[in-house]
């Protein structure tokens, strides 16, 4: 046998051993198929929901701002309002002291009043000699 012919008969007996492992069944190429389509079909998936995050992040920044505004809308408008009742408050309150000032006044009119006619005389001309026109009245202020 020549060195040749002894070549070739190794090469064959290896080459089918050596090159089994190189060829795929349909099986193996229908499974590595679904493989890559499966991993298609996620980064598609992955890839729109990072698109639709701006979108849904933008959407609650204006969410928050429509908040924002009409806290301070509903906070302006309850300043006014404040501002307003306190202003009605000082109005009343300084009607309050007018109208003190005015009964402090009469009240200091009465008691010049009294304090001017003859002790024991009740207005009118009758009553009880020592009593004071408020008691004959019934008044007890």
């Amino acid at each position: 046998m020549t060195v040749r012919r002894a070549a070739r008969l190794a090469l064959v007996a290896v080459l089918p051993a050596a090159t089994g492992a190189c060829f795929a069944t349909r099986t193996d190429v229908r499974v590595l198929q679904q493989d890559i389509a499966s991993a298609r079909a996620e980064a598609a998936r992955a890839d729109s929901a990072r698109a639709r995050q701006p979108d849904a992040a933008a959407a609650q920044l204006r969410a928050a701002q429509d908040s924002l505004r009409s806290l301070s809308q509903r906070a302006a408008g309850f300043q006014g309002d404040a501002k307003d009742d306190l202003r009605a408050i000082r109005e009343q309150l300084i009607q309050v002291q007018e109208l003190t000032g005015q009964s402090q006044r009469r009240i200091q009119e009465l008691r010049a009043s009294l304090a001017g006619r003859a002790p024991g005389v009740a207005p009118g001309g009758g009553g009880t000699p020592g009593a004071t026109p408020g008691a004959a009245a019934g008044d007890t202020s």
